[in-house]
């Protein structure tokens, strides 16, 4: 085989390679992307809530990025909206259930209760 046919060569197999590295590279972040939010009971970090936002403003739609993400397309709607409104997607807060013991009270169950000692 000649030099040039030899240079040519090489550069087809590189940029093949660097074709499939690319593939093989986004194949990989979307498994990520999407083994990160597997969990239902989980939240999405703000890393791919952004991402997901990124990926709409592209002009991807909610149910693709949705289906990326391996999320209901009603949370992806929810986070656009949010994003639509407040100009972010980071986590709202959420009051959760009041409290129903005392801090004197919380003390006490950790320290538990002085026993009596019997003469």
């Amino acid at each position: 085989m000649s030099e040039r046919k030899r240079c040519k060569y090489q550069a087809f197999v590189i940029s093949c390679v660097s074709f499939v590295d690319f593939h093989l590279l986004l194949a990989v972040s979307l498994t990520i992307a999407s083994s990160l939010a597997m969990s239902r009971k989980s939240r999405l970090p703000d890393s791919l809530r952004w991402r997901a936002v990124g990926w709409m403003e592209m002009g991807l739609s909610q149910a693709d990025a949705a289906r990326r993400l391996n999320v209901s397309r009603s949370v992806v709607q929810r986070l656009w909206d949010q994003y639509q409104s407040e100009d972010s997607v980071s986590r709202r807060h959420v009051s959760g259930r009041p409290r129903v013991t005392t801090p004197a009270e919380d003390s006490f169950l950790v320290s538990g209760p002085k026993e009596k000692k019997h003469y």
